[in-house]
């Protein structure tokens, strides 16, 4: 387990340096390899980073982005991860609106059917992502991992780079999720989380014990790739 924490006193001020690290490794990954890809997670907390990130000064013509997860959703709905995303880091008012979306949603009735296309999307992203930033649940859940979850086992698996995902709540929204081997198959995995609820969930994933009980425990306690943890109250 290869874990820093790095803890501030504000949000404001988590924001503002996450922000600026995004920027700066994307910059790098462009000067480096000349493109830049990364995989983000949706929800509110993230969502002040993007805004702020929205107008880093970065050749943004070069940068893939696509999603760690998504409700399987039109892109208009409320709960739409790529909706939260155009509305903030790539809102057309921003520099950030030139770079390429790579959608996880693609229309088809239910996740399962949408599968192997997103998939084929999937596929035409670098092998390696330049950065990788996730959240977390207050069950542990991390991307759309969850716990007890239809598709966790393969999703925790090497087999596939995403899964479909039913949560055990019959009425709760169809997901579709990166594979835990995608997520880490990273230059940087940084894992955002805010308040102290989320703070003693973290210590208790870090602590070990069942991944399927708390999925974020997978991305914790692996060697292969170093995590950075982004936490304030």
């Amino acid at each position: 387990m290869t874990v820093a924490i790095h803890s501030f006193d504000s949000k404001a001020t988590l924001v503002a340096d996450l922000a600026a690290r995004i920027a700066a490794a994307l910059d790098d990954a462009i000067r480096r390899r000349g493109s830049a890809s990364l995989a983000l997670c949706g929800g509110t907390t993230p969502e002040p980073v993007f805004h702020l990130l929205a107008d880093a000064d970065i050749d943004w013509r070069r940068v893939i982005v696509t999603l760690t997860d998504e409700r399987w959703v039109p892109q208009g709905d409320a709960l739409s991860n790529q909706g939260l995303l155009q509305r903030s880091l790539l809102a057309p008012t921003g520099r950030a609106c030139a770079a390429r979306l790579v959608a996880l949603f693609n229309g088809a009735p239910t996740p399962e059917l949408g599968l192997s296309q997103t998939a084929s999307a999937l596929a035409d992203l670098p092998r390696l992502f330049d950065l990788v930033l996730l959240g977390m649940g207050a069950d542990g859940h991390t991307a759309s991992l969850f716990p007890r979850s239809t598709g966790l086992a393969e999703g925790l698996g090497e087999a596939a780079d995403c899964v479909a995902v039913r949560l055990p709540d019959p009425s709760a929204t169809p997901r579709i999720s990166l594979s835990l081997s995608r997520l880490l198959a990273a230059r940087s995995v940084m894992l955002l989380i805010t308040g102290d609820d989320k703070r003693h969930v973290l210590d208790c994933a870090l602590a070990g014990g069942d991944v399927h009980e708390m999925p974020v425990r997978a991305v914790l306690h692996q060697s292969a790739t170093p995590i950075d943890i982004f936490w304030a109250p």
